[in-house]
């Protein structure tokens, strides 16, 4: 983008939407843009211990996370996106919305949970003892390591996944699965074939955006052990007390999570989620049967069960034993705290989306894509 066409769009366009725009862009970058200068100063001498024992790691941790739960969701996302999408089986109209159920359990509440259940004298092992006479080895239950921590995400981070799959294929084009039966495809082809590579721009925005939640998370890798560069941040401001090398590991994270959002943008290129096409029309539903119809309820259900069931039914147990602790007037607070930050946060972020929005809508310019893109890709920054 050339700054005389910017600059000249500012100029022809500027009235009472766009300073809004551009104050709310204002606000949210400036202090961000901060953030990366720090990687031309001048390193501390902690940064140099950092950088020789502790970088590595960080950063060889983040990345196999980020790998391997991207793996998961994607294999979990993309088999139920289309075992829900187009087939028909019993308890499909449940398990259409269930299975985005996960979304309301977050995942470091999610991590407490699974931790506690697996546990030497969590349900699991102690049932396991007192009902078959078993004692397992430590082993197989060590849930809190950077496995347990994949299988955390995977488990409550797919649904972003399955939801944007799930919705690009049902409102994909019934020919392409038509033509490809007609040629004498079965399912499988169809899928690996047709399905997969039509579905590859929605795999991969949803892909990115479990990527960035990894990323930014840390009540999961910290309660779990994972050093990752997240918990580094906080261990090196609140352990170290050296906000100089916190923000410089902020300054890296910030890099390679933008990095990530540059290569998902030129990967999908051009190409759309969904059939714009007006002959687009909804899949008509294959039928399962027998064997079939039961594998894909036994699928669905395993999923649903270890995604959210399983944890809500624990932690509507444990609220059995303690409400009559929890439940006192410093509870209502933080309720009263947790909702309104929720409320307040949504509006202006609804307010700032809409008029922003209306401003790349009504003012299809250099200046507005630029303001549109900025704001959008601040979603990239960790929250850490």
């Amino acid at each position: 983008m050339r700054w005389p066409t910017l600059l000249r769009d500012v100029k022809q366009h500027t009235n009472a939407w766009m300073l809004v725009s551009l104050l709310g862009a204002a606000v949210i970058l400036l202090p961000l843009a901060l953030i990366p200068l720090s990687l031309f100063h001048a390193p501390n001498e902690n940064w140099a211990h950092i950088k020789q024992y502790l970088l590595k790691g960080y950063l060889l941790n983040s990345l196999w996370l980020v790998l391997w739960t991207g793996v998961g969701t994607v294999i979990t996302a993309t088999g139920l996106a289309w075992l829900v999408a187009a087939h028909d089986f019993p308890l499909r109209g449940f398990f259409r919305w269930a299975l985005l159920l996960p979304l309301t359990v977050p995942p470091y509440i999610a991590a407490y949970t699974y931790a506690d259940m697996f546990s030497y004298t969590g349900i699991v092992q102690k049932s396991l003892r007192s009902a078959f006479g078993i004692t397992p080895a430590p082993k197989w239950f060590g849930i809190m390591s950077l496995r347990g921590a994949i299988f955390i995400f995977t488990l409550f981070l797919f649904p972003y996944l399955y939801l944007i799959i799930r919705s690009f294929v049902e409102r994909q084009s019934a020919a392409y699965v038509e033509n490809a039966r007609v040629l004498g495809r079965g399912p499988w082809a169809i899928f690996f074939h047709v399905i997969l590579p039509l579905a590859r721009p929605a795999i991969v925005a949803g892909l990115t955006l479990v990527a960035f939640e990894v990323l930014s998370d840390y009540g999961v890798t910290s309660y779990y052990g994972v050093a990752t560069i997240s918990t580094a941040i906080f261990q090196t401001w609140f352990g170290m007390y050296d906000v100089e090398s916190a923000i410089r590991l902020a300054a890296l994270l910030m890099v390679g999570v933008v990095s990530l959002l540059l290569v998902e943008r030129i990967v999908r290129g051009n190409r759309r989620y969904s059939s714009s096409t007006t002959q687009s029309r909804p899949y008509v539903l294959r039928p399962l049967r027998g064997i079939h119809a039961v594998g894909a309820v036994l699928v669905c259900g395993v999923i649903f069960a270890f995604s959210f069931l399983i944890p809500f039914l624990q932690l509507l147990v444990w609220a059995t034993w303690t409400y009559a602790d929890v439940l006192n007037a410093a509870f209502g607070q933080m309720l009263f705290r947790t909702l309104y930050l929720a409320l307040v946060a949504t509006a202006v972020i609804m307010l700032l989306a809409t008029i922003v929005a209306n401003v790349h809508r009504t003012s299809d310019n250099a200046l507005s894509y630029a303001l549109s893109r900025s704001v959008t890709a601040c979603f990239s920054v960790p929250g850490a």
